[in-house]
């Protein structure tokens, strides 16, 4: 059985090709700015169910429900700045209180078309288009902030997102290490488009740092790097059943740069090879995956070979086979549903990890004054 699937999905990739399938959910992206002496309002919530049906040592299973509200005003003096302020409120369906309750500041200064630059609350989670060995899209429900500062980079030819996410901040003789990720997420476009084909050069690299020199405490440092980059071919066709069809063929890398190193492995890497098709609200992929000593700090589990910290569940190589379906419509202006199955079978053993779930997403300003 498990041979008939891995040659009819290496069959469906050479006929189509490989892609990346992004996250299902919809961020708030940094858009262009247009207008200026306003005040408005914004709101970005997420309504949650995901259930994780996982068999796997190295990951158990777990649901995920709940819901995430984030409420801000925006004002904007100046075609070219903004100031956003409000909060994010995390919520677990069957816990009292939220789960996490965050206030929300965003600068955002955009001197031209083709350059942007945050400070505050990033435009984080799938809005980076990491690919999912190094970001766990799930994560935009779980973690719904990143802090720090971003650069937008849109060129003709380079498409880049440049971002510090401050994660842990220490002072004077805190009992904890400092912990921030040095994010690098750019496309390299390698022509016109032409006859709906586009063809590009995906570059990423993550770091991962805990440190800090006025701690109270005497721990080692930890240092680990990330690296994903291949070849990336787009085919879009609005008069066809499949409106879109992404690929990809992506070599991931992983090391570990700490002066002591800690974890289960040192270094490794991966190869990546997936295709998804869209098709009306539709979104059909599959892919073959293969790695050795692969790991991520924030990357799916599944796709890793240890854990992020150290435990005693690791193996050295992995092989899967990925099935994805998805389903994304709007209902409504600013509003929107989704649905998705995802399966990771692993050659080896033959077992299947899978999980399914739903969401609604709210994600819209309104105008309150021009002065």
């Amino acid at each position: 059985m498990n041979i008939r699937i891995l040659l009819l999905s290496v069959l469906f990739i050479s006929q189509v090709a490989v892609c990346q399938l992004p996250g299902y959910i919809q961020q708030p992206q940094a858009s262009v700015m247009a207008d200026s002496q306003k005040i408005s309002f914004a709101l970005n919530a997420k309504s949650f169910f995901k259930n994780n049906e996982y068999f796997n040592p190295i990951e158990e299973g777990y649901t995920l429900i709940g819901y995430n509200i984030e409420p801000s005003l925006v004002f904007q003096p100046v075609k070219n700045i903004s100031i956003e302020a409000g909060g994010t409120f995390l919520k677990y369906s069957g816990r009292n209180g939220f789960h996490d309750i965050q206030p929300l500041f965003r600068f955002r200064y955009q001197p031209s078309l083709k350059f942007q630059m945050v400070l505050g609350n990033l435009y984080g989670g799938s809005n980076h288009k990491l690919y999912e060995p190094l970001y766990r899209w799930e994560r935009d429900f779980t973690h719904p902030q990143e802090s720090g500062l971003q650069f937008l980079i849109n060129l003709p030819k380079l498409k880049a997102d440049v971002w510090l996410n401050w994660e842990k901040f220490i002072l004077h003789g805190d009992p904890f290490q400092e912990q921030l990720m040095v994010g690098i997420s750019s496309s390299f476009l390698l022509n016109n488009e032409s006859n709906g084909w586009q063809f590009s050069i995906p570059l990423q690299c993550l770091f991962k740092h805990q440190g800090g020199q006025i701690i109270s405490i005497d721990t080692s440092l930890v240092t680990l790097a990330n690296v994903a980059t291949g070849l990336k071919i787009s085919k879009k066709n609005e008069h066809s059943t499949f409106k879109q069809i992404d690929m990809d063929l992506v070599f991931l890398g992983y090391a570990d740069l700490s002066p002591n190193k800690q974890q289960q492995y040192e270094n490794g890497y991966g190869f990546l090879a997936q295709v998804k098709a869209a098709i009306k609200d539709f979104s059909l992929g599959t892919g073959f995956y293969h790695s050795s000593k692969f790991m991520s700090p924030i990357g799916e589990v599944l796709y890793h070979s240890a854990t992020y910290p150290k435990s005693d569940i690791y193996y050295k190589t992995l092989d899967l086979i990925i099935g994805k379906l998805s389903y994304q419509k709007q209902i409504a202006k600013g509003f929107s549903l989704g649905a998705y199955f995802e399966s990771f079978t692993k050659l080896s053993s033959g077992k299947t990890d899978y999980s399914y779930g739903v969401h609604l997403l709210a994600n819209f300003d309104m105008l309150l004054a021009h002065y």
